[in-house]
């Protein structure tokens, strides 16, 4: 796949390229077929759980009092730092063990998941102990009550190398405008490959 290629294939419409991500790869409430776990060769990988943005995972992580750890020397460390001890509390409070993913959505920047197509056979909880697992989350990050667990397209699932996503890599020109317009969240849009700052496509 050639990297001047942008998500839709055409570089003039920045609008457009982020409404066909949303439209592309919209979250849902059933296990599409193409993430399907017998599906072959290769089924994409979906993680179901709830969705939240960056300042809300940091947020909580902040009330709750955590700390990054001393190593952390940068911003982007000490962010990713404080996310990932927000995950492991919540995991610990409810004793549940989360995954914390990427989602392939516009709108949020983490998943807090519960788990995988590929495990979701082994995995799946009755419908009872789910809805009381995704209803802590909530209840715990004072989340939206109208915020659902869904499948979520998983944004680090194979890259370019995507054999089941029309998946590519944008413009130099769609990267310049994206950076101008989302200065705070650029990672949802620009692939780690194209820029060699990997870490600031997470945060």
């Amino acid at each position: 796949m050639s990297k001047t290629q942008s998500y839709s294939g055409k570089n003039e419409n920045l609008e457009a390229n982020i409404d066909y991500i949303r439209k592309r790869f919209k979250a849902v409430d059933f296990l599409r077929p193409d993430c399907h776990p017998d599906l072959q060769p290769v089924p994409c990988l979906a993680y179901y759980g709830v969705a939240v943005t960056r300042d809300e995972l940091y947020d909580y992580a902040t009330r709750k009092g955590l700390q990054p750890d001393p190593w952390c020397e940068s911003e982007v460390g000490r962010r990713l730092c404080m996310y990932r001890a927000a995950t492991k509390l919540l995991s610990a409070k409810i004793e549940f063990p989360f995954e914390l993913r990427m989602p392939l959505n516009p709108d949020f920047q983490w998943n807090i998941a519960l788990y995988s197509n590929y495990a979701v056979d082994d995995e799946k909880l009755i419908p009872e102990d789910e809805e009381f697992v995704v209803t802590s989350i909530l209840k715990e990050m004072n989340l939206p009550e109208d915020r659902f667990a869904l499948w979520h397209y998983d944004y680090l699932d194979g890259k370019e190398e995507m054999r089941c996503q029309p998946w590519t890599p944008p413009s130099k020109e769609l990267v310049q405008q994206l950076r101008e317009r989302y200065k705070e969240c650029e990672h949802e849009y620009i692939c780690p490959e194209y820029d060699s700052h990997e870490d600031d496509y997470l945060f």
